[in-house]
């Protein structure tokens, strides 16, 4: 069994790798910033060692490091909704790189052969076509998020160039699942139960993404951790947010709205990577995108939105 720090832990991708790993049996860290209550977390918490702090405190992580003898760090932590970080660039770049940073230092100071796993994301990708590749350029300026991640996944090769960390990168695709934050699948779950019209924005309709259920996304990013080097994670579930809203829609017989978008920002059109690189090792989703679809749904109904 091995001792992990999980960064981001009560996020909603660390929650569910969390509970993973602790079902596993692994002794499991993670750092909290503040103790709300919250059903979910209860129950993808257990059995996990929660300690009150931030990442930004490298001391903090390096005594995490040491006094729990960890040996692999998922460093999930950022912050990650468009609408928050376009009106706060600044807490977005300390939080995705100073954040990233940090917990690399503390590393590099404790114990640089601690196999760490650093979440990008696909985003940092430019985009000048689909399906893109490992060996593809980086360098998206398309928002402020994509810049961040940019500086995060450099910043991660940096310290494994310089200092010889024992670093990994996985850049997952869109993960949807039990989430409470504000996205297409949420709100439009949280539309739906509620009885509402699901709205589809105009302008956004024929957007594509790959979709990733995060129970997929769990086990994708263990094998990444497994392995040494850069990591698309995805599937074969690629859809425009109107197909993806009319499948959420249909399994409470309802039928979208189309409304102006109130949304100012700026995003791709076209977006979905190749995972073949991830494909070789054995991995491969076990999930549909029905499926994924309808254990999501069951969530919310259990743990409430």
């Amino acid at each position: 069994m091995t001792n992990i720090l999980v960064t981001g832990g009560t996020g909603f991708l660390g929650s569910h790798l969390v509970k993973d790993l602790v079902s596993k049996g692994n002794t499991v860290v993670v750092i909290r910033r503040d103790n709300r209550p919250n059903k979910w977390l209860d129950v993808a918490l257990k059995g996990a060692i929660v300690i009150e702090g931030d990442i930004l405190d490298t001391v903090l992580v390096q005594r995490i490091l040491a006094d729990y003898g960890i040996q692999e760090v998922y460093h999930l932590a950022a912050q990650a909704i468009l609408k928050t970080i376009v009106k706060d660039p600044l807490t977005a770049f300390n939080c995705n790189l100073m954040g990233c940073v940090s917990v690399l230092e503390a590393v590099r100071r404790t114990n640089p052969n601690i196999r760490v796993l650093v979440q990008t994301t696909d985003k940092v990708y430019d985009w000048s076509k689909m399906f893109v590749t490992e060996e593809d350029p980086l360098g998206s300026i398309n928002g402020i998020y994509e810049a961040s991640k940019v500086c995060e996944d450099t910043a991660a090769r940096a310290y494994q160039h310089i200092y010889g960390l024992n670093i990994r990168i996985s850049r997952p695709s869109n993960i949807y699942g039990y989430d409470l934050s504000d996205r297409i699948v949420p709100n439009t779950v949280r539309d739906c139960i509620r009885g509402k019209q699901p709205v589809i924005f105009e302008g956004q309709e024929s957007m594509i993404r790959n979709y990733l259920y995060v129970e997929d996304y769990v086990s994708g990013v263990e094998t990444v951790m497994a392995n040494d080097g850069i990591f698309n994670i995805g599937t074969d579930d690629v859809y425009t947010q109107e197909e993806v809203v009319k499948r959420i829609a249909a399994k409470f017989d309802l039928e979208p709205v189309y409304k102006p978008n109130p949304n100012r920002i700026k995003e791709l059109q076209q977006q979905a990577v190749c995972w073949d690189k991830l494909k070789a090792l054995g991995w491969k989703p076990r999930y549909s995108f029905e499926r994924g679809l309808k254990e999501t749904i069951e969530k919310y109904l259990k743990y409430g939105f």
